[in-house]
């Protein structure tokens, strides 16, 4: 056992290691997805013969954080894991759920989805807390948002009942819903932050501050076409090109997040075709709230505001 863990340590860690168990597998790579298959359902009959269930669900979580493969660029790293791949990771005899990068989803292989592995991508859009091309927020997401955070709440062990406020000031919970976008992990990495700094309730306006510090000095060290961001900032239509590699890196990075705007069936509206396309299924985007408030991206917004001097 000692040998096992200690072999496994060393193709963890090292890429030679790693290389030659890839191409060592490489020519058996069928025969291993049968073998595979036949372990899921082994796998299945246990789990009825043992348990109430019948079926399971296979996760093969954070495949999207991976970004090279085999020596490759990251673009030709992901085409090859997920479109090349496809029928292994595809071809497991199980409900299989596959975590996929963003931008290669919404990059020019999305029409192949469907064709690949039989359905079309899930994307969780963020909530919508920012309408498109309005300075104030949008009250339904917010309200959402607070009200899933009351839930977080209730859901503490060994803790009293409270109410969201009675642990985080007004102030500070909307400056953690603002900065988050409506993306839900991030505002919880937020919170946790916040709770961490101040460690004792009500979670002041400054710790939420402080929490939101860390991402704001990544966003300033890592984010680049800061042109291409005030560009996206002003669209009166905020969509970006499938096949702007630099629009990808910044959906990648998360310095643009994807929003789908609500159904008006709910209220009642009749919606056609086009309606449907246009406000149900097709995404848009925004710059992440906090890299706009960055001095990069301030700087670059200016300069495309100022005049263009011609020389005498």
């Amino acid at each position: 056992m000692g040998g096992f863990k200690t072999k496994f340590r060393i193709i963890k860690t090292s890429h030679n290691a790693r290389k030659e168990l890839r191409d060592a597998l490489r020519p058996h790579e069928n025969s291993l997805l049968t073998e595979i298959n036949l372990l899921l359902d082994r796998a299945r009959l246990l789990l009825k013969q043992k348990t109430q269930y019948s079926d399971f669900v296979l996760i093969l979580d954070n495949l999207e954080k991976i970004r090279k493969v085999s020596g490759k660029d990251e673009s030709s790293s992901l085409e090859f894991l997920f479109v090349g791949s496809a029928y292994q990771l595809g071809g497991m005899a199980a409900h299989t759920v596959l975590t996929l990068p963003l931008s290669l989803v919404r990059s020019h292989i999305g029409g192949e989805w469907k064709q690949l592995y039989g359905c079309e991508p899930f994307v969780l859009p963020m909530v919508k807390v920012p309408p498109r091309n309005e300075t104030s927020h949008y009250e339904p997401g917010w309200t959402a948002l607070k009200a899933l955070l009351q839930k977080r709440l209730d859901l503490m062990p060994n803790s009293p009942k409270l109410s969201w406020n009675e642990v985080f000031n007004e102030n500070a919970t909307n400056l953690l819903i603002e900065a988050s976008g409506g993306d839900v992990r991030t505002l919880m990495y937020f919170i946790q932050e916040a709770i961490t700094e101040e460690d004792q309730a009500p979670v002041t306006h400054k710790s939420a501050f402080t929490a939101i510090g860390g991402t704001a000095r990544t966003f300033a060290s890592s984010v680049r076409h800061w042109d291409k961001l005030v560009q996206l900032a002003e669209m009166t239509d905020p969509r970006i090109p499938n096949n702007d590699p630099d629009y990808l890196e910044l959906l990648r990075q998360g310095a643009i997040l994807e929003y789908i705007n609500g159904s008006n069936e709910e209220e009642g509206e009749a919606v056609g075709l086009e309606g449907l396309l246009l406000d149900e299924v097709t995404p848009w985007y925004a710059v992440h709230p906090i890299v706009k408030q960055l001095p990069q991206f301030k700087t670059a917004r200016q300069n495309r505001e100022k005049p263009l001097e011609l020389p005498e």
